[in-house]
C-alpha cells in the first residue's frame, strides 16, 4: 500500500501545476502523516512560487 501511495503523491498533480496536494491519505494514515504532508506541500509550493513569479524590475 505504501508504495502506491508514494507512486500517487509522484504522479497524481502531474499536468496540474501549481496544484499541492495535502493530508493524511498523501502519507500513513495518521495525524503525523498529515501534518508531515503538509509540510511537503508547503515547501512545493514555495519552490514552485520562487520559480514562476516574476520578479520585480529594479529602478
Amino acid at each position: 500500500m505504501m508504495k502506491k501511495i508514494a507512486h500517487m503523491r509522484q504522479t497524481e498533480n502531474q499536468g496540474c501545476r501549481g496544484l499541492f496536494l495535502a493530508g493524511e491519505y498523501m502519507r500513513v494514515p495518521s495525524v503525523n502523516g498529515a501534518v508531515v504532508s503538509g509540510i511537503d506541500a508547503a515547501k512545493e509550493a514555495i519552490a514552485y512560487l520562487s520559480e514562476n513569479i516574476p520578479k520585480p524590475k529594479a529602478s
